[in-house]
C-alpha cells in the first residue's frame, strides 16, 4: 500500500483542513482507494447522505478526485463525493470528453466522518493501458471558501486535467 499526501494549491489554502492523505493499492485489476482528510469537519460544506448514484458537477463542492492516464492524451476522471455519490468520464484530450462513457458499474463507496476526519474509501477497475494517476479533492467550507489539492499543482491556478498533475507513474 503506498500512502501519498496531497498538496494544497497554494493559491487557495484553507485553514479549516490540515492535511488530505491518500492511502492506494492496486489489488489485480482494481485500485483500492483510501482518502483521509483531517481538520475541522464541522467547518466543511459536506452534501449530505444520497443514493449511490451517477451524477455530474460534484466537483462543484466537497469531493474526492481520480484522474487516470491511459494513453497520448487520453485519460478517465472519477468523483466521489462524500454523500456516495460517483461520476465517471472519458477524455480523448484535455477537456475533450467522449461522450459514450456512461457504461460504468457502480463503484462502492464507504463513507466515516467524525470532528476531526473524513474518510472515504471506494474500489475502481484499473483500465487497460494506464499508465499514471492524478489524486485530487477539492474542499468547500461553510463560509464559501474553496481549496484544491493534488500530488502536483503544475499551473498558477487549480487544473486536475492538466497532463502534468498526472504526477504517480504507474508500473
Amino acid at each position: 500500500m503506498r500512502t501519498i499526501s496531497l498538496l494544497a494549491h497554494p493559491v487557495h489554502p484553507l485553514s479549516e483542513v490540515r492535511d488530505i492523505t491518500v492511502f492506494l493499492q492496486q489489488d489485480g485489476a482494481n485500485l483500492q482507494l483510501h482518502y483521509l482528510l483531517q481538520g475541522q469537519i464541522d467547518r466543511l460544506r459536506l452534501p449530505p447522505p444520497a443514493t449511490p448514484v451517477r451524477r455530474d458537477g460534484l466537483w462543484q463542492t466537497t469531493c474526492f478526485e481520480l484522474f487516470i492516464r491511459t494513453g497520448e492524451t487520453s485519460y478517465e476522471e472519477y468523483n466521489f463525493a462524500p454523500s456516495g455519490e460517483w461520476a465517471h468520464y472519458r477524455f480523448a484530450d484535455i477537456r475533450k470528453r467522449i461522450e459514450d462513457d456512461t457504461d460504468t458499474a457502480q463503484p462502492d463507496i464507504l463513507v466515516e466522518r467524525t470532528d476531526t476526519r473524513l474518510q472515504l474509501q471506494v474500489s475502481v477497475p484499473l483500465p487497460a493501458g494506464a499508465i499514471a494517476l492524478g489524486l485530487c479533492a477539492v474542499v468547500d467550507t461553510i463560509d464559501g471558501g474553496l481549496g484544491y489539492w493534488a500530488l502536483h499543482h503544475p499551473a498558477t491556478q487549480p487544473d486536475f486535467h492538466h497532463f502534468d498533475a498526472f504526477a504517480l507513474r504507474l508500473a
